[in-house]
């Protein structure tokens, strides 16, 4: 009596979703028949069943839904990777993530994320440059795990640095200092992210290699991007056929900075340059407009002019005009002597000098003819012409040179002889030669002839 026990059904399995009842009834088998004879009163037998309670039946949970693998931000060793948990099948997510692999449909390298259902994403790293990867998204409940459908994606290629061969021009010159030019191109999907160090070589005749110069690049350089590098100024020892090429992230000792995906294609060919013997200068020099020697009168006026090829400086000479002229040029004088002009030029060689030759005779001599008494005094060359009504006569001629004199008497007269002032003399009353080597004065002297008689 006043006692209690509980009773449990045996299993049952709702065929469908929706909302049941459920109770339970004492004393009574599946037919409703009991078997004790309960009290007070006899009524009392149908109280045995309790309250119908209301049972919700709902679908069974199932594995998460999980769709729309994405793969974004991808480099060369990572990418993010991620997809949407768009169902938790009725049971509480206890695990989202992506796997990668690279074979299809991967079960591995699965890492897990925070966060239940939804959009999701994480960084994925460890990877191999310019590789196919499968991935796919994952998500697990109490049920299972569920992942989506395979996708792909290629990490980038590492940064490619290489050296294009050496722009033109392709000759030198022994001597001169020169540079060099080339492009620097990455190749590769990713930037350099820093500077980097190139450098120039050169290979001489005997294929000894030395380094023209090492230099960084200004910035670093992005995917696809290209560069020119100049070297510095170098000067060829000698004439020949030297290489140069050029190196992209190696400095002089061939170490660079940059992870390639190909380290060995840094270098450019190497390009051949033909050294040359430095071009000699050629002048000239000519007098009015002549490679003489010419003549002009004294005090005459000389046009001295003079060109050059292929000359860095050029100094043109006589001692009474020198210094160092421009390449080509003018110059105008008058002489009153022979003169030699010079233009020297430099780099020498064998025409880099020429001279013309100026010639100016002396200057002229003055000769005066004094006549006492009458007659004529005439001269050869012809200048002085002497004779009646003239007593004194000069006349300039060319300076050392004979001049001859002759004098004739008037009637009546006779010719009593010379008398030279200056330097020289003349005996007797015949000619009188007169060497012109400064100026003089002749008398030539004239008498009556005391045999003479008019009739």
């Amino acid at each position: 009596a006043a006692g209690t026990v509980n009773v449990v059904s045996s299993n049952y399995t709702f065929p469908s979703t929706g909302s049941y009842s459920v109770r339970a009834c004492a004393d009574n088998n599946a037919s409703m028949v009991g078997v004790i004879t309960e009290s007070p009163p006899a009524a009392n037998e149908s109280d045995n069943c309790g309250a119908w309670t209301t049972i919700t039946v709902s679908a069974a949970a199932t594995a998460p839904l999980i769709s729309s693998p994405t793969a974004t931000a991808i480099t060369s060793t990572g990418a993010t990777l991620g997809a949407n948990v768009t169902s938790d099948g009725g049971s509480a997510i206890t695990a989202r993530g992506t796997c990668w692999a690279t074979t299809l449909n991967p079960t591995t390298n699965c890492v897990a994320t925070t966060g239940t259902t939804g959009v999701f994403t994480h960084a994925r790293t460890g990877l191999t440059a310019g590789t196919l990867y499968h991935y796919r998204g994952y998500a697990t409940n109490a049920i299972g795990t569920t992942y989506t459908a395979d996708a792909t994606f290629t990490t980038l290629t590492r940064p490619n640095l290489t050296a294009s061969t050496i722009a033109a021009p392709v000759t030198a010159t022994v001597g001169v200092a020169r540079n060099f030019t080339a492009t620097i191109t990455n190749g590769g999907q990713t930037s350099t992210g820093v500077v980097f160090p190139n450098h120039f070589q050169v290979r001489n005749p005997a294929l000894v290699i030395s380094t023209i110069s090492a230099l960084n690049t200004a910035s670093a350089l992005a995917a696809a991007g290209t560069v020119n590098v100049v070297s510095s100024n170098y000067t060829f020892p000698s004439t020949g056929s030297y290489s140069v090429r050029a190196c992209a992230d190696n400095n002089a000792s061939m170490v660079g900075v940059i992870t390639e995906s190909n380290e060995g294609d840094n270098c450019g060919a190497w390009t051949t340059i033909t050294v040359s013997a430095a071009a000699t200068a050629v002048a000239n020099i000519k007098a009015n407009g002549s490679d003489g020697p010419i003549n002009i009168a004294y005090n005459g006026l000389a046009d001295i002019t003079w060109t050059s090829t292929n000359a860095t400086s050029c100094t043109v000479t006589p001692p009474n005009w020198t210094g160092t002229s421009a390449l080509a040029g003018s110059h105008n004088i008058n002489l009153i002597s022979t003169t030699i002009y010079t233009i020297s030029c430099l780099p020498v060689g064998p025409a880099s000098s020429d001279t013309v030759t100026v010639n100016v005779p002396a200057q002229p001599k003055n000769i005066t003819v004094i006549k006492t008494g009458q007659g004529t005094i005439t001269s050869s060359p012809a200048g002085i012409s002497c004779g009646t009504g003239c007593s004194s006569q000069a006349a300039t001629f060319a300076a050392n040179i004979n001049v001859v004199f002759t004098a004739t008497p008037a009637t009546g007269r006779i010719f009593t002889g010379w008398v030279v002032q200056g330097g020289g003399s003349c005996g007797g009353t015949g000619t009188c030669t007169v060497l012109t080597d400064a100026n003089k004065t002749i008398i030539a002297n004239f008498a009556v002839d005391p045999n003479y008689k008019e009739f």
